[in-house]
């Protein structure tokens, strides 16, 4: 039995047609099908390129958006650069006025956003996005963007230059018969050519539009999930994380525990000190914490200088020992701010969740329990029942 022959793919049947006219194989029907199909395949090619076009316009919009917002924080950093240097370049003497770094001061405050935004290199917002994404069960994954701004030169597929040269080989052919019939072939060749070349452009600039928008969407989304000053998450990534450490509860029935924190007398030491000393005392007390949990755990800044810690799969005891040592922890730290020593302490209410116990009531119990600590003498660890460390 003859083997069966296979059949030519579809998109391979322009250059199967071309390659038949060139052997003699065909008629004149024949060659008007070959034609037609070459026709058809310039047709697809046509309606691939518009569509890719109009995906390229979108992408640009979305670009030219994005880039729009990052040159208005770019403004801001150029803003900083205005400002005179601390130091003289002869004398060396630095600037010891008080009104020149309250001007630094408020600039860094009021611009904390757009200085995170802009410090992080792309491989830092990838580990920060894939750090906050590790405990969240309901996140979209990003792949890792590929460097922004190579574009490889546009070139054409195998397949679409073996079709432009049976093309060009047809109209040397059918010009010996018919000159004009040929150039009519070689200026559709040319066209077809031109075309395809564009297309592939096209799609390699699709291609770098997607790879930066993927790392404009990252370094948004990890400045939208974390809090600037701290690098801690925020109270909206917490909340959502409670959210879904919730729902996992409801399904399995294993509770879990949270805490909620308070520097004590605080606003003495931004008195006294100044916010500067008083945001290198949040960074350091963050810091601390953050080093003391387990892996499974996490810790918020919850608003001014109160911390949310969320302890996974952990009965209130397990939570009341371990916001004990967190306790301690921040006890011993003594962060020092211009060569002295600040004494900081923390207080916090502890609750554990039960199946059947909203959110808000646990927020309202810890809370309480927080109250508690506070009207106890601070520096404390009180559960929602009472019981204090």
């Amino acid at each position: 039995m003859a083997a069966r022959r296979s059949k030519p793919a579809k998109g391979d049947a322009p250059a199967v047609c071309a390659r038949a006219l060139l052997k003699g194989e065909a008629s004149r029907e024949e060659l008007a099908r070959g034609l037609a199909a070459l026709a058809d395949a310039h047709g697809e090619l046509v309606r691939r390129f518009e569509k890719t076009l109009r995906i390229s316009d979108t992408y640009q919009l979305q670009i030219r958006e994005m880039a729009s917002n990052m040159e208005r924080m770019a403004a801001k950093v150029r803003h900083l650069q205005e400002l005179t240097l601390p130091i003289c370049v002869q004398c060396r003497k630095i600037r010891l006025d008080d009104d020149y770094w309250r001007q630094i001061e408020t600039f860094l405050r009021d611009n904390v956003d757009t200085l995170f935004a802009q410090a992080l290199c792309p491989e830092c917002v990838q580990a920060g996005h894939d750090a906050l994404r590790a405990g969240s069960e309901s996140r979209p994954s990003f792949g890792t963007p590929a460097p922004v701004g190579a574009k490889p030169p546009a070139r054409l597929t195998p397949a679409e230059e073996e079709t432009v040269r049976e093309m060009r080989a047809l109209a040397a052919k059918a010009a010996a018969s018919d000159p004009e019939q040929g150039e009519r072939l070689e200026r559709f060749a040319q066209l077809h050519a031109k075309l395809a070349r564009r297309f592939a452009k096209t799609v390699s600039i699709s291609d770098s539009y997607q790879s930066q928008l993927k790392d404009l969407s990252l370094r948004l989304e990890l400045l939208a999930r974390t809090d600037v000053l701290t690098g801690l998450v925020n109270r909206w990534e917490m909340t959502h994380r409670l959210d879904v450490e919730y729902a996992r509860m409801m399904r399995r029935g294993v509770p879990f525990s949270i805490a909620l924190g308070d520097l004590d007398t605080f606003k003495r030491i931004n008195d006294s000190r100044g916010h500067a000393a008083g945001d290198h005392v949040l960074r350091s007390v963050a810091g601390a914490m953050r080093a003391n949990l387990r892996a499974e755990d996490l810790c918020a800044r919850w608003g001014g200088e109160e911390f949310m810690l969320l302890f996974s799969d952990t009965p209130q005891e397990d939570a009341l020992a371990a916001a004990g040592k967190i306790l301690d922890v921040v006890r011993g730290l003594e962060p020092e701010w211009e060569g002295s020593k600040i004494k900081v302490t923390i207080s916090f209410g502890v609750v554990q969740l039960r199946p059947g116990m909203s959110l808000d009531t646990a927020f309202r119990l810890a809370d309480d329990a927080l109250y508690e600590a506070k009207r106890q003498g601070r520096d404390r660890v009180v559960a929602a029942s009472g019981e204090s460390l």
